[in-house]
């Protein structure tokens, strides 16, 4: 019996420590979503992608990738009722949606500012 790519289980790679931590620091992600969702490949490469970008693009680009991720979370969820009993693509858009909007609000981007200003040693303006 062939189980879904979807479906938890042994990972190919474990996900890196940064990325793991950085999941575990959302607030609205337990530590059960987290290693569920980390053990899935598919989920570790998505949370991998979205949280280099965070943390590597410039603030425009930054802007712009946060405009369009939010855009598609909206997408997403358009017709959730259509994946009513299906848990891994609920509980999946459902972890998507929070990293998105961990790492990719406008709260997020101030905060990250102020944090590049700081490690730059420039006084804040």
């Amino acid at each position: 019996m062939t189980s879904s790519s979807m479906s938890a289980g042994k990972p190919m790679f474990r996900a890196r420590n940064a990325v793991s931590r950085a999941v575990g620091g959302i607030r609205t992600i337990g530590k059960g979503q987290r290693k569920s969702k980390l053990s899935n490949d598919r989920f570790q490469q998505v949370a991998t992608t979205l949280y280099v970008h965070s943390i590597l693009a410039s603030d425009g680009v930054h802007q712009h990738r946060s405009e369009s991720l939010h855009a598609f979370v909206s997408r997403m969820n358009k017709h959730i009722e259509y994946y009513e009993g299906n848990d891994q693509i609920s509980s999946g858009f459902e972890f998507i949606e929070k990293l998105v909007d961990a790492w990719f609000s406008p709260d997020a981007m101030v905060a990250d500012l102020e944090k590049k200003t700081l490690d730059s040693g420039r006084p804040k303006e």
